[in-house]
């Protein structure tokens, strides 16, 4: 059972290192995984985990996938809070498909309520999160204030709420004409994000990116509703 212990080291490796027969010494003679495996939660998540990074026809990381997914939904009723709520953000969303930032913070949460727990690595984390939250914070604040104050998109685009909802270029012809240019800077802007992601195989952000993006933009436009009133 220790051997699962490796696959904590298996998931952070780079792609090029890896391999998916490293998985092999987890099944049986018949190729099927090892029930024993069930009792071990934390190493059944990392397994779990592992399978994120599989390639096209990696038939062992397809069976791991469906092995863990049922034997973790079907233990989730009877583990103790903190080891539940891991579990249940692994199952909605698997780290190699989250942010690493947006990890940390739930992570955090969870952490803190593991009795084991650490409290002045807790407070470093919390420490560091906060610092780089800030420093993105700064980096938004002067992006809106180059974009709607030295562009003079406000008084250029007064009705830039047409564009909340939508990150597609087939969208273009559903904006009025003198929005399209400002339309197209955020598709250009996704266009760059997706192509230096690319390099490091994490090309996936950009949809989470844009889903979050949709939802920044219909916020502002609700508070700006609100407001009006």
């Amino acid at each position: 059972m220790n051997q699962l212990a490796m696959v904590d080291t298996t998931i952070t490796r780079p792609l090029a290192n890896y391999h998916s027969n490293v998985f092999k010494k987890f099944t049986n003679d018949d190729r099927k995984f090892k029930e024993t495996l069930i009792n071990n939660v934390l190493g059944l998540l990392s397994l779990y985990e592992a399978t994120h990074i599989r390639e096209h026809e990696e038939e062992i990381l397809e069976e791991a996938l469906c092995f863990t997914v049922t034997h973790l939904e079907s233990v989730d009723p009877k583990l103790e809070n903190s080891l539940k709520a891991q579990v249940n953000e692994a199952l909605i969303q698997p780290i190699h498909t989250n942010l690493p930032r947006v990890v940390a913070r739930k992570y955090i949460r969870i952490y803190k309520n593991i009795e084991s727990h650490d409290d002045l690595l807790l407070k470093f984390a919390k420490l560091d999160f906060h610092i780089l939250q800030k420093m993105h914070q700064r980096e938004l604040s002067e992006l809106t204030r180059y974009w709607w104050k030295d562009l003079d998109y406000e008084n250029k685009y007064p009705y830039a709420r047409e564009i909340g909802g939508i990150c597609d270029i087939s969208a273009m012809d559903l904006i009025s004409s003198y929005m399209r240019p400002l339309y197209q800077v955020l598709l250009d802007y996704f266009d760059e994000m997706e192509e230096e992601l690319t390099k490091d195989g994490k090309a996936h952000y950009v949809y989470y990116a844009k889903i979050e993006m949709n939802k920044w933009i219909k916020s502002y436009l609700k508070e700006a509703e609100w407001f009006e009133r």
